[in-house]
This record gives C-alpha cells, structure tokens and sequence, in this order.
C-alpha cells in the first residue's frame, strides 16, 4: 500500500478553504451562535483537521493561535477608589482568571514550541493592559517572547462596557515600547486622551480604526508625547472613524496647544476611508477636506455615514465635499441620506453637487447611495418621487461620470438603496411600484447610457412609536 504525499501548499489551501466557508457559513442568520473566542472554539471543525497528519496540524496552528485575549478587572469599582490610590497596586487593575489562565497555558505550550508564537498575531486587550504590565511577570514574558517572532501585528483596544471613565482607572499604554515595532493594525473602542504618540512609534501601522475615541488632553507631559527613535511616520492605507472628531482634527493638524506640533501619521498613502457618526459635528468637514487634500492622489475608496450630513438650510452654497482634489484615483464612492420629508430635497441636491466634483476625466467603477425614506401617513412613497426632490440632477451627474471615465471599456456601477422607514402600515407593493418609477422614468440618461450598470433595491422597515 503506498502513502499519499501531500504538498504542504496544497494543505494550506484547504485549510484556508474550510476556514473561509465555516466564516461564511456563521454569517447566516439560520446558523448556530458561536462565540468569536477562543478561536478553537468557533472555528471548532478545525480541532479534527489538525488530527489529519503534521501538514493539517501546521496550517490548523495558524487559526487556533492566531489571538489572545487580555481582559482586566478591578478589586474595587472605580468610583470607590480615591484619587490618591488610583496608582496603587492594590486599585491598580489586574488580570481576569480567565485571561490569566490563558496566558499561563499559552506560554507553557511555547516553552516546547516557540515557534508557535508566530501565529499569536493578534491581542484582543482592555485598554488598562499597561497597568497590567506593572504587576504580571507572565504578560511580561509573553509580550517579549512574541516580539521576537515581530508579533503582535494586530490589536484591539476598548474599554468594554464604557465602565471605565473619569472617575476610574485611566487607559494605560506604556505597553507601546513592546509593541509598537511590529504593529500594522490597530482597532480602538471608548478610548479618552488617547496619546498620538502611539500612531507616531508605529512605523509599520497600515491600519486604523477609531471608534467613540477622543485625543489625548493637551497638558500631558512632554515625556509622554515623545517618539521612541526615530522611525518613520506609518502610511496609513486604511483609516475608519466612528464619533472620533477629536482625533480627526489632531490627526490632520497635530496638536492644538504643542508648538511644532506634527501630525502623527503619513496620509499620502491612504487608499481607504470610512467615517461615521452618530450625529453631525459642527466644523468637522474642513478637518475632513483638509485629509482629502493630505492624500495626494492615493484615495480610492470613500464611505460616509447618513449622520455625516450636516442639517444645512436649504440654501446652502457649498457642496459636502470637494471631491476634485482626490484627482483621478477615485474608485469607489459610497454615502448615505435620510430623507424625514419629500421638502429635504436639499439634502439630496447636497449629495448631488459633491458628485459633482468629481473631475472629468475620472477612474470612478463604483457608487452607492443609501437613501432612507420616512414614510407616514402625510407623506408616501410617490411623494418622493418628484423628479425636482433631485433626481433629475443625480441622473445628470452620473451621465457625466460615467461618459468621462478615462477607461473607456470600463463599465460604471451605480447602486441605489431604498429603505422605507415606515411609520405606519405600507404595503409592499406600494413600494415595488415606487422603486419601477425611478428605474423606469425618473433616469432616462442613465438608463440610455450603455456605460452605466444601474441597479435600483430597497428594504423596508417598520418604526415603533410610542404615544
């Protein structure tokens, strides 16, 4: 009987494959629930792969070691400890027996296996993890031991449950010297003075996203703004921000109050950006065109929430954003409007002339609106579809969008999202017949124009309301 050899590129592909359909699989709402750590448990089919022979062991290994998680917990809550014990060791914060354990069991399978550590690419961490560093040796020799192996490459940082505030244990991030060498994404929750410094000692960081998360207060001491050496800014790639205006602003212009102050991060690389908010932010946008300008050509994907959408009076005179100077590199282009009333069409109007100022010619292959419609009984679906609410000028703009793309075998795909906020019972057919009347009538030089994948969905929604 002869043994099958099997190529270790071939195992790692099947191993991908099976990971790839269980992540797919856990995304459909009729799937079971499993929890997102630890990752032998979610991803628990992999547990029997590894049983195949060394080839599967050494592919599984990458998943079932690829994170860790860091939590914290208190001995006191912390609005009983006074401020002048917050500094103790006895109110500093401490590992949960659970992280503890997972730790002391990950470092035990090192000690037979240190190349292991090159899988642990991730920390899942609470932000007090400095504190932590004060008082466990086991943290210690875990973050250095994966140092050696240019890891961690990816952390999460939050503050779960928002318990954490002023009156509390505040965010620690003296962990950064061990850290922040080898860090390419970075994901922060509920962060308050978070310090630019560290996105400055970060030169591989590629990655960021912020969300609820405020800049640091501007009398730290000069010491805890200093750079470790003197390592390049990161090229930013990718930035998402949720809520985080003060970062935005500190970001883009440095450090209000710090003379000679630098931005901490390079954005003429940035390909990729997200922002959304919970509610508009009055003088945020000259923050926001002042990045667009930082980019230097690079953009190619935009994502703006709805909320991003300042409530203008209808006689505003200037559009969201000027997308002109993002050149011809734009690809991508997706936002969102709420229209409460068939009267905002100004809102609409608003989203139009932003895009148009995308310049001719132009590398546009994608755009998606997101429209919410507030449906009552004042105010129905046909109610929107009065070609003056904006329409027609959308029609225009994307003709000329697409009829000036520089790629002339390029097809444009302009998407259109629906979503009837209801607020009292509508029939569905009611809004099919809505969403033929805009396919079919309301963009005639889109439907003309051969250049142009046009495709018209919606969603519906019923609202509770309480009297």
């Amino acid at each position: 009987m002869t043994s099958v050899v099997l190529i270790q590129d071939v195992v790692d592909l099947i191993v991908d494959s099976l990971v790839g359909s269980i992540e797919e699989w856990l995304k459909d709402p009729d799937s079971p629930h499993r929890r997102d750590y630890p990752v032998s448990i979610r991803l628990r089919e992999l547990k029997q792969c590894a049983l195949v022979n060394k080839a599967f062991a050494a592919r599984a290994q990458k998943y079932i070691f690829s994170r860790i998680r860091i939590w914290t917990t208190l001995n006191r809550l912390p609005e009983c400890i006074p401020d002048t014990e917050k500094t103790s060791p006895t109110a500093a914060p401490a590992l949960d027996q659970l992280s503890l354990q997972a730790i002391s069991n990950l470092l035990d399978i090192l000690k037979r296996k240190p190349h292991l550590a090159g899988h642990v690419q991730t920390i899942d961490a609470s932000a007090q993890l400095g504190h932590v560093l004060e008082h466990c040796q086991h943290l210690v020799k875990l973050l250095d031991l994966l140092r050696t192996y240019d890891n961690p490459r990816w952390i999460e940082l939050r503050n779960a449950g928002r318990i954490w505030d002023s009156r509390g244990i505040p965010a620690d991030f003296r962990f950064q010297e061990r850290v922040a060498a080898n860090l390419q994404v970075l994901e922060c929750e509920h962060l308050a003075a978070m310090p630019l410094n560290l996105l400055a000692n970060s030169p591989h960081l590629s990655s960021l996203t912020l969300r609820y998360c405020s800049a640091e207060a501007q009398d730290q001491k000069p010491q805890d703004r200093a750079r470790i050496g003197t390592s390049p800014l990161p090229k930013l790639k990718h930035l998402s921000l949720f809520d985080s205006w003060t970062v935005l602003d500190a970001l883009v212009h440095g450090k209000k109050g710090v003379p000679n102050s630098q931005a901490p991060v390079d954005f003429s690389s940035l390909e990729h950006l997200t922002l959304d908010t919970s509610c508009y932010k009055t003088g945020a946008f000259p923050s926001v065109q002042r990045l667009l300008s930082m980019t230097r050509h690079s953009l190619k994907s935009i994502m703006l929430s709805k909320n991003i959408l300042a409530d203008y009076e209808r006689s505003y005179s200037t559009p969201l954003l000027d997308l002109s100077i993002c050149g011809e590199g734009l690809e991508d282009f997706r936002l969102s409007v709420t229209l409460n009333n068939p009267r905002e069409g100004h809102r609409l109007r608003q989203i139009v002339d932003t895009l148009n100022t995308i310049p001719s010619p132009n590398a546009v292959k994608h755009i998606e609106l997101f429209v919410d419609l507030s449906i009552s009984r004042d105010f129905r679906n046909r109610d929107y579809g009065n070609p003056e609410l904006g329409w027609e000028e959308l029609d225009r703009v994307l003709n000329r969008i697409a009829s000036t793309c520089s790629i002339s075998s390029q097809k444009v795909h302009f998407v259109l999202h629906l979503e009837f906020k209801c607020q009292c019972p509508v029939a569905d057919k009611e809004c099919a017949r809505f969403v033929k009347q805009l396919e079919e009538r309301v963009f005639p030089e889109v439907q003309r124009n051969g250049r142009i994948v046009f495709v018209v969905d919606y969603s519906m929604e019923e609202e509770m309301l309480f009297t």
